[in-house]
């Protein structure tokens, strides 16, 4: 009786969903949805720390499409749950978004790396290589930007790198701001109007 119960126990269907229980690793590569359905093709997502803390580099476009504090996956995708013409949505309120916009000419990404539990993305713009850390300090999402020598300014995803200060490393930071509300917003167009209309 006792070896019967034990092959019934062995047989028993495992618990839970094995791909939103599995550990991925410091990062996960998909084609990932955010906020305003904008959907990243080419998705990296960098795990910065509890709660779904996390960054996620467009590996197309070169690109931090959006970064949280806290945020978690509903797991769409005919991978996962067997839906078509879906992707899987980064759910939480992101700290921010960067909208689409056409890769750096000359701009091709270049792999991986891995020290520990920090990622690394490598990518280069012409002739000059760069290599990129998400971090998270506190409450605020940082990028950690090691760029070779360049012969031109350069624009990394907002980051202006003077030509003359290559080679370089610098360090930013969008720190976590309470949006406003849509109320809010309103309020301050209605009282914008009205002193215009005094003036």
């Amino acid at each position: 009786m006792k070896a019967l119960a034990l092959i019934l126990i062995l047989q028993a269907p495992p618990q839970g969903k094995k791909w939103s229980d599995m550990d991925y690793g410091p990062y996960m590569t998909h084609s990932f949805e955010i906020a305003g359905k904008d959907v990243t093709n080419k998705g990296i997502k960098v795990r910065l720390g509890p709660d779904g803390a996390a960054m996620l580099f467009d590996a197309d476009l070169l690109r931090w499409s959006a970064g949280w504090l806290k945020s978690s996956l509903d797991w769409k995708s005919i991978v996962y749950d067997g839906s078509h013409q879906t992707h899987p949505k980064i759910l939480g309120d992101p700290v921010f978004t960067t909208p689409r916009r056409p890769r750096p000419k000359g701009g091709k990404f270049r792999g991986v790396y891995l020290h520990g539990e920090k990622v690394i993305l490598a990518y280069s713009i012409g002739e000059t290589k760069i290599l990129e850390m998400a971090g998270l300090e506190g409450s605020t999402l940082t990028r950690t930007i090691d760029v070779s020598a360049s012969a031109e300014d350069l624009d990394l995803d907002g980051v202006k790198i003077p030509a003359s200060s290559t080679p370089t490393r610098v360090k930013v930071g969008a720190a976590a701001r309470p949006r406003r509300s849509n109320r809010s917003r309103t309020a301050d167009r209605r009282a914008g109007r009205r002193r215009s209309r005094r003036g």
